[in-house]
């Protein structure tokens, strides 16, 4: 049973291995590595405490030969800790490494793709029609200032004439038989409509008793 399980995992590790792609294997790779670095350090550590004790020991039961050979041994382990540390210091800068490239990368990739759509807006807003608008806005003002002018050089009263195309405009959509949007118009022109209304509904009334009589 314990085989079979361990298989298995092996299995689904195998599986998720076989999906990575180059780099993360190298990453994953460099992470285990390290960690084993770490580990090994720590038994050198320990096992470096250990003699250093039993050189102590020794001294005590005033055996120097054996706690000579103790501490030559702590040295030992001693040395394969620096050589170790600096195989660590190795494999860290690797993987800062490999993350900063990746990093880099991904910035890298990110202003591509804004640059493509940079350049796909910069096809819809482009100079010429940015004249076009400026030019178009331009000629309206253009318009507004020489009706502007040309009423003042003529004395003529700004709401006045305002009014005066309202009631123009009014006539002409009676005439066409549009319907007269009152909110739209100002409430001296509604007063004026109504009362127009009144008057014409008088006038039929009158011409019917007329016929009557």
């Amino acid at each position: 049973m314990g085989n079979w399980l361990g298989c298995e995992k092996q299995k689904n590790t195998d599986e998720q291995n076989n999906k990575l792609n180059d780099q993360e294997k190298a990453i994953l790779q460099s992470k285990k590595c390290r960690d084993n670095i770490k580990a090994y350090i720590k038994r050198l550590e320990n096992n470096a405490t250990k003699q250093r004790n039993n050189a102590k020991d020794h001294l005590k039961n005033k055996n120097r030969e054996r706690a000579k050979m103790c501490l030559n041994q702590s040295k030992f382990y001693q040395a394969q800790i620096e050589s170790s540390n600096n195989n660590l210091s190795a494999i860290e800068e690797q993987l800062m490494l490999i993350e900063t490239t990746r990093n880099q990368q991904d910035v890298f990739k990110t202003l591509e793709q804004g640059n493509k759509v940079l350049k796909e807006l910069q096809k819809e807003v482009n100079i010429e029609r940015w004249e076009k608008i400026s030019e178009d806005m331009d000629d309206l003002r253009d318009n507004q200032k020489e009706i502007a002018d040309f009423l003042k050089s003529k004395n003529i009263n700004e709401e006045e004439y305002e009014d005066s195309l309202n009631k123009d405009l009014e006539n002409l959509m009676k005439l066409e038989g549009m319907i007269v949007d009152s909110s739209s118009i100002p409430d001296a022109k509604i007063d004026k409509i109504k009362e127009e209304k009144v008057d014409t509904k008088t006038k039929v009334k009158f011409e019917k008793m007329q016929e009557l009589n």
